[in-house]
């Protein structure tokens, strides 16, 4: 759903779209938002229902406005990760982190041209507790957000908060497998390419065979491959590797037998290994 009534253009709706990393982080990692949210929904089941139900009957506006925004917050957490696995799967690997970085940018500015979107970053930007000030302008009695608007808020918050993790390197908790290449995951794999300044194709390349398969054996093959038509001058640590490629589809001893230069190529004459060296060739 698209978001509408935005607000125009101005200077002040500029800042939010070039914001730090430390302010996209206080605006829009929500799991540390929903956990003070989840808590203080928490202690109020805690509490006995004669004490409860006293306090929903004399409730003030804001209060209910409060309940009402901690339980769409938290019913909404994560409704938006099929939206961004679509943007992955219609866009092809090397290009993904771009057109993520741009849908994050453009996101935000159009979240801030609306009422509830300013509302939240002004409030989270100033003040830890801010969610409270946001609930009672979307939900008290005198609010004058309707219902869609409501929707758009929450939608966009979402997918906001998605790809902000994504970039993170956070995606494996919605289930999306996208790790995006730094710079440090770079440098790191630098020492060990024969032409350095392709380390970062190289690291794609890796990351298109080796995230595709499950198994050991073939999340060790593609760095076999680049070794032996000497992409690769050596393997790559066990420790560079696990910090970039992580350990759900290999582990450490049968990396190191599969990728022992010392020891006859176990892959030789495979077809998907051949296929591998002949792709990679163009690296060289």
């Amino acid at each position: 759903m698209p978001i509408s009534s935005e607000a125009p253009y101005t200077s002040a709706r500029r800042d939010f779209a070039q914001l730090t990393d430390g302010e996209k982080e206080r605006l829009f990692h929500l799991p540390a938002i929903c956990q003070t949210v989840f808590l203080y929904l928490r202690q109020m089941a805690q509490t006995p229902w004669s004490v409860q139900e006293t306090a929903f009957l004399d409730a003030s506006s804001s209060q209910r406005a409060e309940w009402l925004f901690a339980n769409r917050l938290l019913a909404s957490y994560g409704s938006m990760k099929q939206h961004i696995q679509y943007t992955l799967d219609s866009t092809p690997p090397t290009l993904q982190l771009d057109e993520l970085c741009e849908q994050l940018k453009e996101l935000i500015l159009q979240f801030s041209g609306t009422a509830a979107g300013k509302k939240w970053m002004t409030c989270l930007k100033t003040d830890s507790e801010g969610w409270r000030y946001i609930a009672r302008f979307m939900f008290s009695e005198a609010s004058k957000l309707s219902t869609a608007d409501h929707d758009e808020f929450f939608e966009a918050l979402n997918k906001i908060a998605i790809i902000h993790d994504l970039i993170k390197g956070r995606g494996r908790k919605y289930g999306i497998n996208f790790r995006p290449i730094s710079d440090e995951s770079v440098e790191r794999i630098k020492p060990y390419c024969r032409e350095p300044q392709k380390a970062r194709e190289i690291l794609e390349r890796l990351h298109q065979y080796i995230d595709r398969y499950k198994g050991a054996k073939f999340a060790s093959m593609p760095v076999r491959a680049m070794m032996a038509i000497g992409v690769l001058t050596e393997r790559l640590p066990w420790s560079i590797y696990q910090q970039e490629f992580g350990e759900d589809n290999n582990n450490k001893n049968s990396y190191n037998e599969y990728t022992n230069a010392d020891k006859q190529d176990p892959f030789k004459g495979e077809e998907l290994y051949e296929s591998m060296k002949k792709d990679f060739k163009e690296l060289l």
